[in-house]
C-alpha cells in the first residue's frame, strides 16, 4: 500500500473561554498590527505552522507536506480588530472562573452572578478600563500568577474577557485591543468569588 500524502488543512480555534485555554508559544511578531506569536514544527511527514492572535482569541494551525506551504496558509489570514472592549450595556449574568490554584484542591473559585446591581457594577468595571492597541504591550503565553474569565451573557450572547492580574494587568476580548486592568475589578472579583485566590 503506497502512503497517503500528508493532508493540507487550516484550523482555527480560540484561545480563551469560559474554561481558559492553552498558553502559546513561539516567536513574538507584529501581525497586520496585531500581537503576535508564530511557531512551526515539523515531523516526518508533517508541517505545522501555528499563529497565535490573543487579542482576537484566536489560534490559526495550517498543516502541510512542506513548511513552506503550511507558512504560505497562514498569509491567507486577514486580522480585522473592533473598537474596545465590546462591553455590552445589559446583561443577564456573569459567570467568574478563578484559575488559581491547582487541579485537585477541591477549591470553587467560580461563581454565576445574577443579581443585577452586581452585573451593572461588573459590566461598568470593565468599561471603565483604558484600551491599548499598542502591540508592545501584549502579555506572553502565561496565564499565572493569576487570571480569571468573565463570561457576559448579553442581549446578542456571550462574551469571555480573559483578566489577567499579577505582572501583566490585562484583559482580553477578542476584538483586537486590550484594556490594563485595574484594582475596582480586581476587588469585585474577588468579593463576588471569595475563595478566588486572586
Amino acid at each position: 500500500m503506497l502512503p497517503q500524502p500528508p493532508t493540507t488543512a487550516v484550523v482555527l480555534d480560540t484561545l480563551y473561554g469560559p474554561q481558559l485555554g492553552p498558553a502559546w508559544a513561539g516567536q513574538r511578531v507584529l501581525w497586520q498590527g496585531q500581537p503576535a506569536w508564530l511557531s512551526q514544527e515539523t515531523t516526518r511527514s508533517r508541517a505545522t505552522a501555528t499563529l497565535t492572535l490573543p487579542w482576537l482569541n484566536a489560534v490559526v494551525i495550517a498543516q502541510s507536506g512542506d513548511q513552506a506551504t503550511a507558512r504560505a496558509l497562514l498569509d491567507r489570514i486577514a486580522a480585522r480588530p473592533g473598537v474596545g472592549l465590546e462591553v455590552p450595556q445589559a446583561a443577564a449574568r456573569v459567570f467568574i472562573q478563578s484559575f488559581t490554584g491547582h487541579d485537585g484542591d477541591h477549591q470553587r473559585r467560580n461563581a454565576t452572578v445574577t443579581k443585577q446591581s452586581d452585573v451593572q457594577r461588573l459590566l461598568a468595571d470593565l468599561r471603565s478600563l483604558p484600551t491599548t492597541t499598542s502591540a508592545r504591550a501584549a502579555c506572553d503565553g502565561t496565564w499565572d500568577p493569576a487570571t480569571a474569565t468573565l463570561t457576559v451573557r448579553g442581549p446578542r450572547g456571550e462574551r469571555t474577557y480573559a483578566a489577567r492580574f499579577g505582572r501583566c494587568h490585562q484583559v482580553m476580548a477578542g476584538t483586537g485591543v486590550a484594556a490594563s486592568t485595574d484594582g475596582r475589578l480586581l476587588a469585585d472579583i474577588r468579593r463576588l468569588v471569595p475563595n478566588s485566590g486572586l
